[in-house]
């Protein structure tokens, strides 16, 4: 079992082009926290989000 929680910030440059950041959080708990911990993998991670939304 995992939970996501993400936040993300568009600025709206023209209707059809939007670049955005955001934050990544994920943790893992229970049978797969312990499947992580033994392959050495995190339980908890952060990420950094850069992207573009492009549309017509």
């Amino acid at each position: 079992n995992d939970v996501e929680l993400g936040f993300r910030l568009r600025y709206e440059i023209r209707r059809e082009f939007a670049p955005y950041v955001g934050v990544s959080w994920t943790s893992r708990f229970g049978e797969t926290a312990d499947f992580a911990r033994s392959r050495g993998d995190a339980v908890r991670t952060l990420g950094l989000l850069v992207g573009v939304r492009l549309w017509r």
